[in-house]
């Protein structure tokens, strides 16, 4: 355990994750500019509505089986893996669920009848089959500490995407649904270039029973319930800001969050790299290790310190973002701004709230997850209401807040001594 949690080693794998994200966030940024460029910031707007219902779901439809796989490879559970891979019928069902729910949650936000619901199941094709499929395959990589695997196929999705919306755009693609089609082209894409080449290789026994599945499903739950507490909390801003702000108020309050996620790239990197050390250390008998060189502790100290980092350096660079979207999107400057606010706390808040799901206590990540929830539903309608995006991303940052230290407390918890 000490040389996977060597400076060194965690050093090289977060290079080669950075690289990877690099690329990655390059893409995504491509993929917005123009998607904000040739919608303009209503329809934009809707796009993004779609999206984040679609994000807030999305933990369902994974069925908790992406973070239940890294947990077993980094833990050697194998029977647990060949379980995990058997029950990948059941995601495709659960994902399929996801897209019909999200049409009529985005139907009643933004209306558009028809087009809604076509955009929508076409964006759900990628943005919740196709994701919710590879994040099987990438938790087993990042189990198995093989990051260079798992990159690519973050990078693998991230430019088909943007390969996509460029061809429609190039072709003279100016509505809602031309874009969300070729969007819908770039999930299948990506399904074919996994299972040619980024499959992880199966070593359990095959035979698996229905009652194993249902077990591995049961357990799974905690963390698909905690991944859908986080990601409605995330999404909750732009899903509350339709009804109190219109579209336009998501559509400049999106383009920030978009741009934000440039901050992703080593912040994620450090946390795709802790991630497994932390659950395959939780995973062994508990040792009296020093509170200050404790894994968690080091952890949580490194990726708050990055985050404040982050947080300093986007708030800067924040006027560029009309440069690149257009002087329609100069209020979501601001945004962006206090947006960045809440980095340190998304950081805290990751990484000590993967420690609990390490030690076998994501029941209670998810409780923390439900309580910042159920209080940011009115805090940010209201917030929404009277100051628009601005006050939403405000609420958001003071929430997040919220959320970090009270998963910091819990984990203190369950540290050794």
């Amino acid at each position: 355990m000490t040389s996977l949690l060597s400076k060194r080693r965690v050093a090289a794998d977060a290079v080669v994750t950075q690289g990877g994200r690099a690329l990655q966030v390059v893409f995504s940024v491509v993929t917005v500019v123009i998607l904000a460029r040739a919608l303009g910031p209503a329809q934009f707007g809707v796009f993004s509505t779609i999206v984040a219902v679609q994000a807030a779901c999305f933990a369902i439809a994974d069925l908790g089986l992406g973070q239940l796989a890294l947990r077993a490879v980094a833990q050697r559970r194998m029977d647990e893996a060949s379980a995990i891979r058997t029950a990948i019928p059941h995601l495709y069902i659960a994902s399929s669920v996801v897209v019909g729910l999200s049409c009529i949650i985005s139907l009643a936000l933004v209306g558009g009848a028809i087009t809604t619901v076509a955009a929508c199941l076409l964006i759900g094709s990628t943005y919740t089959h196709t994701a919710a499929r590879i994040g099987v395959e990438r938790g087993f990589w990042l189990g198995a500490l093989q990051f260079g695997r798992a990159t690519m196929i973050d990078v693998a999705i991230a430019f088909l995407r943007a390969a996509a919306v460029a061809v429609v755009w190039l072709v003279g693609g100016v509505s809602l649904l031309s874009y969300a089609a070729g969007l819908a082209v770039s999930g299948f894409l990506t399904l074919l270039v996994m299972s040619r080449w980024l499959v992880y290789p199966s070593t359990a026994p095959a035979s698996v029973g229905r009652m194993d599945v249902m077990i591995l499903i049961r357990e799974g739950a905690p963390f698909a319930l905690s991944s859908l507490t986080w990601n409605s909390f995330a999404e909750l801003p732009k899903i509350l800001l339709a009804p109190a702000a219109g579209v336009s108020a998501v559509g400049q309050y999106a383009a920030g969050v978009r741009f934000l996620t440039a901050a992703y790239v080593p912040l994620q990197s450090l946390m795709l790299v802790m991630t497994p050390r932390l659950f395959a250390f939780a995973g062994e008998a508990p040792t009296k290790t020093p509170l200050r060189t404790h894994p968690l502790i080091k952890a949580a100290a490194l990726t708050t310190l990055v985050g404040g980092a982050l947080a300093i350096l986007i708030s800067g660079f924040a006027p560029l973002l009309p440069v690149l979207l257009g002087e329609k999107y100069r209020p979501s400057v601001p945004v962006l701004r206090v947006l960045s606010i809440s980095l340190p706390f998304q950081a805290l808040a990751f990484a000590t709230g993967d420690w609990l799901g390490g030690v076998g206590r994501q029941q209670l990540r998810v409780l923390l997850n439900l309580v910042t929830l159920l209080l940011a539903v009115p805090v940010l309608f209201v917030a929404s209401r009277h100051a628009g995006a601005l006050g939403a991303a405000a609420a958001y940052s003071a929430l997040t807040a919220v959320i970090a230290f009270g998963t910091a407390v819990a984990s203190r918890r369950y540290l050794p001594g």
